[in-house]
């Protein structure tokens, strides 16, 4: 973000500040089942803007139907009208932008029972 002057300003896109503070913004998955880790942040996010007119494909979200959903790409920004903004492709993922969006330290606690 610029200033008046051109100048920048503010710790806008800073990776290290989270709301202000510093904060590790990787989330440990290695060794879980990604499928498990899509579903449980999919159940813990919430439906953002327009997104509750998209339907789940046979009423619910599964792990087998995320496992499926991993066979096709390993980021996620909408799952069914629930923002995500994850990706799943290594063994641990950046939750700032999942946390932005669905609270602090929402994304520890969504796959804390899978550890």
């Amino acid at each position: 973000r610029l200033s008046g002057n051109g100048r920048a300003c503010g710790n806008v896109g800073s990776p290290k500040l989270y709301f202000g503070k510093e904060k590790t913004s990787m989330i440990d998955i290695k060794g879980l089942d990604k499928a498990e880790v899509l579903k449980a942040l999919y159940d813990s996010s919430h439906v953002q803007g327009m997104g509750f007119l998209q339907t789940v494909p046979e009423g619910t979200v599964t792990v087998q139907h995320c496992r499926e959903l991993l066979k096709h790409g390993t980021y996620f920004d909408y799952l069914y009208g629930r923002i995500l903004k994850v990706d799943l492709s290594g063994d641990e993922f950046d939750e700032r932008l999942y946390e932005r969006d669905n609270g602090r330290d929402s994304a520890a606690r969504a796959i804390s029972f899978l550890k």
